[in-house]
């Protein structure tokens, strides 16, 4: 299982399966974030397609890519038959969200920046207790599917909170064995979600939340990975200040991160020495250090005096 993920919206998985003969035909199959994203027959008639490891074998190229927006993924691998197999390489990618995004869907900074985190809860491997929500009757249940990660088996578990400024609220979570139409109560208010696998990421987003106080009741079942968002106000989101975070009577007060704010100016700079190369910035090496090709953020020439 990976946690700690940075905001994104696809992951995508490299690896070489290594296998010795097919003495014993076998099957591989491969479930990403427990659902089945590879499923294939390994045997003489299959064989060309693999390529040829001398002395050791064979191994096949596999990629999977696919949408996920989860803060953790699991991978799940499962061999049948086969007797001398493994990993010979594995890689692991995610699309990150554009930079300052908490949350997004694809790759558009004007719609994913006006979303901000307020909370994450149940995130971890494993966890103990209900991280500020509450239940009358819950326990912990391991699933193999993700390494015996955690999720939590709730008989109706709410949330009760103060929102700052806002103009809407999202919220997702991650739930097991639960097809169909389920019920979540903001505030008072039904709202009707579906699942239509197994395993299946909820989202709820209500646009027209303004109210300062939040609460939130969810159906009994399996969850784990829970995210809450508030959508900012307009007086705190202006995009016409060019990366700034927020703005307050047209002054920015403050600026995405990897950028610094200048008072004269009224703007944000990009803040060198991050080793990110933003804005109007040539190089970032992450020091300071002159003579090394990139000082203050300017690429240097350096040339070298040859005496004959």
């Amino acid at each position: 299982m990976i946690l700690d993920l940075s905001p994104h919206y696809q992951v995508k998985v490299k690896m070489e399966f290594w296998f010795n003969n097919l003495i014993n035909p076998g099957q591989l199959i491969v479930q990403l974030d427990e659902i089945q994203a590879y499923n294939k027959q390994y045997n003489n008639v299959t064989q060309s397609s693999f390529n040829v490891l001398p002395p050791y074998g064979y191994f096949d190229n596999i990629i999977l890519q696919y949408p996920q927006r989860k803060r953790t993924s699991s991978i799940y691998l499962e061999v049948q038959g086969l007797s001398q197999c493994g990993i010979r390489t594995f890689q692991f990618y995610i699309e990150r969200c554009p930079q300052g995004c908490e949350v997004c869907d694809n790759f558009d900074y004007l719609v994913c920046n006006k979303w901000k985190l307020l909370n994450l809860n149940f995130n971890q491997y494993r966890f103990s207790n209900l991280q500020g929500w509450q239940s009358f009757e819950w326990y912990i249940q391991s699933v193999n599917l993700c390494a015996d990660c955690h999720f939590l088996y709730q008989f109706g578990i709410q949330y009760f909170g103060v929102l700052p400024s806002h103009k809407g609220v999202m919220l997702r979570f991650y739930r097991k064995y639960a097809i169909g139409s389920k019920k979540i109560k903001i505030n008072g208010a039904n709202y009707v979600v579906s699942q239509p696998t197994d395993f299946y990421q909820i989202e709820l987003i209500i646009n027209d939340h303004i109210a300062p106080n939040l609460i939130i009741e969810i159906e009994q079942g399996y969850i784990r990975d829970i995210e809450l968002y508030n959508q900012l106000d307009d007086i705190y989101l202006n995009l016409e200040i060019r990366n700034c975070y927020s703005v307050i009577n047209n002054d920015c007060v403050s600026c995405l991160d990897g950028w610094e704010f200048e008072e004269i100016q009224n703007e944000c700079y990009p803040l060198c020495r991050n080793q990110m190369i933003q804005g109007f910035e040539e190089c970032d090496d992450g020091n300071d250090i002159q003579n090394d090709g990139c000082y203050e953020c300017k690429i240097q020439m350096r040339c070298q005096l040859y005496i004959l």
